[in-house]
């Protein structure tokens, strides 16, 4: 053994060291460095140190194999430069990082196993692996499970495995501009409560399978992200699923881009999608919301609508084998939406609710517009199609022009089709709203978006504002407008924004003249119910008379019908709140809120709430990642920065918490702040301060011990 330097000790392994790595491992003390010689070692090695692990230069390559976890990692370790593999067929895990102090990197190795995962990341461990080439030819090249794992992976390959990434029972994996190639069954799959993954500038291709899976209760967020060679690009299904992909490209796919069904719910975002036979596919009870999405090639249609609510802004569908947009069921809204060059019918409609604003349908082999249902059309056009249809070029409609890249976003130049009547032909517009009130919409629906998180509650609330438009459209055109209440029932856990979403939408409503003023009035049990007979029906009378030409806002309604009733004046609350909505039903929304089972008790207190809300809008939580944005917000703007060292430590923070009833989410965020400032300032208050920048940056030891000490908090 050589040992260098007391303070940093350096122990060697072979060429006159130790004779093997796990004799190095028992001498090291936490901190030192072992400096392995080239050559194979058989061992199995289980590290529960804060030691490095690294091939000496010079030497060769560093092979550590066993048949059953070469290596097992239970500390903030580094292993660096090493060859791991699992040898002869054996069944283990490459690597295995375990327990909730663990928090190693891994960096520049080479990992592969046979028949288990190369590495498997589980019981809250947060491992880094960083410039591996990783594989597994009957497992998984990555395996994260149970709730505060977080596997971050950056600059990876992961290949010739039969799954990529598969991620269970709440875990967390977050890849950065990583590949993963040449799979057998899945590329990545989550699985499993709150559990998710973050692919940010990866690559996934040649798989035998789907790209990525998500099931019910779990999320995927693809930024900047590439798919080619797969059965299905993404696959989302199940209640509580949802997927966001933006800036990402899906292509030469055997069955299409990307498929949501089951109340998964999708946003999409400036990507293309092309191949396959259907760009996109929507079926019962899905939500989705698509902007500036293009479908290219697809061998069927560009976009397959089965069911579910969708809204498509700014999209557009190019050589599809048959009709571009072929919709068979939903309800679906379509904005200045385009579809060109399709063997069928550009928009081919047989069923469902339909509404198409500013949408144009080209050179077509058959009909622009094949209408077998009633559909909404409003400054739609039919251009150079192979058969006639009825729509033709309608008042205000675009003209095409060649697509254009600004500043790399592909938009369509369009301009609205010119009135050539004489003006005293030309009449009133089709739309009640004025240019101010237009403005006031898109201004809020602005403020809605720039909420962070939230893509479901989003696309929600933007199909509720089209209905309404739509509505109002037809009225104007003297079409009968179906009933539809404007009442709503935000489900959620605390500090998920459904008071903000409130304010936003009672806006909205007065901007169309829906409502008077929009203003917002919040209240709760205590406002409502009195402690003596007769009292509460005052009560609530004056909340609700407060809130008239406006909204009213009840949080926690659940406590008016409490499971034991029988004595309690909260069910004289909610009967008279049903006659006022039912006598002011013009004039006042109704906005109750609250956890998502205590609120189906509430509905089903009084026969006549079912009929008077005509929505459910859940609030999911916040992911960690959406957690730590909210933490940066809030210091932008008390004039503090984030280091990327403090978004990493902030996003294991979060990643652990447990998401149960009652999380507190942006409550949360706005926590850990204030505590971090209170941190923060303790530190600076001790020490001298160099540099201005000090006073407004907020670094990882801002964050209190316990939260830091990879140590479970529940423990």
């Amino acid at each position: 053994m050589a040992l260098l330097d007391q303070a940093n000790p350096v122990l060697r392994v072979g060429e006159g060291g130790l004779p093997n790595i796990r004799s190095a491992v028992k001498a090291a003390g936490a901190g030192a460095v072992i400096e392995i010689a080239g050559g194979t070692y058989r061992e199995e090695l289980d590290i529960a140190k804060a030691i490095e692990l690294r091939a000496a230069d010079g030497s060769g390559p560093v092979h550590l194999v066993h048949k059953d976890a070469p290596l097992t990692i239970r500390a903030n370790a580094v292993v660096r430069g090493i060859s791991i593999a699992v040898s002869g067929g054996g069944w283990g895990d490459a690597v295995r990082i375990e327990g909730a102090g663990a928090a190693p990197l891994i960096e520049d190795c080479r990992i592969s196993a046979s028949n288990g995962s190369a590495v498997s990341a589980s019981a809250g461990a947060k491992p880094t692996v960083r410039g591996c080439r990783i594989e597994s030819s009957d497992g998984s090249g990555a395996w994260v499970e149970e709730r505060g794992t977080v596997l971050v992976m950056e600059r990876c390959a992961i290949e010739r495995s039969r799954s990529g990434v598969s991620v269970y029972a709440g875990g967390l994996a977050v890849l950065t501009g990583s590949n993963i190639d040449d799979i057998g069954y899945m590329a990545v799959s989550v699985s499993g409560r709150n559990t998710g993954v973050e692919l940010t500038g990866c690559t996934i291709s040649a798989v035998d399978g789907t790209a990525v899976q998500v099931q019910d209760h779990c999320t995927a967020k693809l930024t900047d992200c590439q798919i080619s060679g797969a059965d299905w690009g993404a696959d989302v299904y199940g209640r509580g699923a949802s997927a966001t992909v933006t800036r990402s490209k899906i292509e030469n796919t055997g069955y299409g881009g990307i498929k949501v069904a089951d109340q998964a719910r999708l946003t999409v975002t400036d990507s293309t999608l092309s191949g396959g036979r259907a760009a996109l596919q929507v079926e019962e009870r899905a939500i989705v919301v698509a902007d500036n999405v293009t479908s290219e090639d697809s061998t069927g249609s560009g976009l397959e609508l089965y069911g579910g609510d969708g809204r498509f802004t700014g999209c557009r569908v190019t050589g599809a084998a048959q009709p571009g947009v072929y919709m068979r069921g939903g309800t679906m809204f379509f904005d200045q939406c385009e579809v060109s060059g399709a063997a069928g019918a550009g928009f081919y409609i047989s069923g469902g609710a339909a509404s198409l604003t500013r949408c144009i349908a080209r050179e077509n082999q058959e009909a622009g517009f094949a209408l077998h249902v009633d559909a909404a059309l409003t400054a739609c056009a039919s251009y150079a199609n192979g058969e006639e249809d009825e729509v033709g070029v309608q008042r205000g409609a675009p003209v095409p022009v060649t697509s254009v890249d600004v500043g790399g976003r592909t938009v369509n130049e369009s301009r609205p089709e010119p009135d050539t009547r004489p003006a005293a032909e030309q009449g009133e517009p089709q739309a009640p709203t004025s240019v101010a009130a237009e403005g006031f919409v898109h201004e809020s629906l602005a403020e809605l978006d720039a909420l962070i998180g939230l893509a479901e509650v989003k696309a929600q609330v933007r199909t509720l504002i089209d209905i309404i438009v739509v509505g109002q459209r037809r009225a104007a055109a003297g079409l009968k407008t179906p009933p539809m209440s404007r009442h709503l029932v935000f489900t959620g856990n605390p500090g998920t924004g459904k008071t903000t979403v409130a304010r936003i939408y009672g806006r909205i409503l007065a901007a169309l003249g829906l409502l008077a003023k929009g203003h917002l009035v919040e209240s709760a049990r205590v406002d409502l119910v009195a402690e003596h007979v007769g009292g509460t029906a005052v009560k609530t009378k004056k909340v609700f008379n407060r809130a008239r030409g406006g909204v009213l806002f009840i949080d926690e309604a659940y406590a008016l019908a409490p499971e034991d009733a029988a004595r309690d004046f909260g069910r004289e609350a909610i009967d008279t709140l049903v006659k006022l909505m039912e006598d002011h039903r013009d004039e006042v929304v109704v906005i109750v809120a609250g956890y998502t089972g205590e609120m189906a008790r509430f509905i089903a207190a009084n026969p006549g709430l079912e009929s008077r809300f005509g929505r459910t809008i859940e609030f999911p939580d916040y992911s960690a990642s959406e957690l730590v944005r909210i933490t940066e917000s809030l210091a932008t703007s008390h004039d503090y920065t984030l280091t990327e060292e403090t978004r990493g430590e902030l996003l294991a923070y979060y990643a652990q918490l447990h998401r149960g009833v009652g999380f507190g989410n942006g409550r949360t965020a706005r926590r850990t702040f204030e505590t971090m400032v209170a941190e923060h300032a303790n530190r600076i208050a001790k020490g001298d301060i160099q540099a201005a920048a000090e006073l407004t940056t907020l670094l990882p030891e801002d964050l209190p011990d316990e939260w830091t000490d990879r140590k479970d908090p529940a423990a």
